[in-house]
This record gives C-alpha cells, structure tokens and sequence, in this order.
C-alpha cells in the first residue's frame, strides 16, 4: 500500500489524536520523519525550539505536492515558522521531475506567539478528539501535526479544517487563509 493510501485509509477510519505523557517520549510519526527527510534532501535545516510545531502536508491531484512546516520557540520567546516544499510526480502526471519548493521563513506577531503559547500550555488540548470540517475533495491536502512541547507530545491527523484547539494551533503554524 503507498503512502497516499495509507494516509487516506487512516483518515476515513479514524483522526487519530495520539497524546504521550509529560517526559515520554513518543515514537516520531513517520509522516514526519519523511518531512524532516525531505528538508535534509534539500539542504533545509529543521529547527527546534523549547517547543516545535511539526507539520507535513500532502497534496495529490495531477502532481504530489508535500510540504514541511515547523514552527517553533526561540530561546527569546519569539515563534518563527519554516515553509518549504517539493512539487513532484503523482496522481496523474507521472513523468515530472521532482523539483523543490523553497524555503519561506516568517515570524509570529507578539499576539500570535502568545496565543501559541497558551494553547500549547493548556493540557486539554493533548486531550482533546480531533474535530475536522467536512472531507475535502480530490486535490485537497492532508495534514499530519506533531506538538513538541514541555507540557507533552501530540500527534493530530486531518483533512478538511482542522477544529477545537488543535486546529488553532494549525490556523497559527499554518496560516487560516
């Protein structure tokens, strides 16, 4: 079974929302490990913070489009977040070359960091179930989010629009556009 299937059987049986206990140390999801795999091919370093953000994206329509999102806390406080991608072949072109998507870095207003802060600082959002809008149609991403933090580890798998205080976490470290 590919990769893209998996991930879509994942998400019609279930969005998973998997939480580790403070000081465990959960197994990285392999969607994740493909993000930071994709980075390294490029050149594209994968920052970490006191709390990291982890986010991979996939698109499949007539071209596989992946993204790599990281934000994360700098010992100023201050969030950043990492943008970077690959265009490739998939769905119904098959004969692409794999080309890159560059890196775009933006920094979080004091008022988004904060309200990042919040979130993650609040333990019902590691138990939280996921609750994601209505399934998208063909082309439209899907997303994997790792949540790093002092206050425990959280993986969330969706499509759609992604809600409760995971999906504002999503809205920060993605965009709400």
């Amino acid at each position: 079974m590919g990769f893209l299937a998996s991930a879509l059987t994942s998400c019609l049986f279930a969005l998973l929302s998997v939480a580790a206990p403070i000081g465990s140390v959960a197994p990285r999801p392999p969607e994740i490990v493909e993000s930071l795999a994709l980075r390294a091919a490029y050149g594209v370093p994968s920052p970490q913070g006191s709390a990291t953000v982890y986010v991979h994206s996939i698109a499949v329509h007539h071209t596989r489009t992946d993204w790599s999102t990281i934000a994360w806390r700098g010992a100023d406080g201050v969030w950043s977040v990492s943008v970077m991608g690959q265009e490739g072949p998939g769905g119904l072109l098959r004969d692409i070359k794999k080309s890159p998507i560059p890196e775009e870095v933006r920094t979080l207003s004091a008022r988004e960091g904060r309200s990042l802060d919040r979130l993650l600082a609040d333990r019902a959002l590691y138990r939280e179930t996921p609750r994601h809008g209505a399934v998208t149609g063909v082309g439209a991403p899907y997303h994997i989010m790792e949540i790093v933090s002092p206050e425990g580890t959280l993986v969330v798998r969706w499509d759609g629009r992604l809600r409760g205080r995971g999906g504002h976490v999503a809205d920060l470290v993605l965009g709400s556009d």
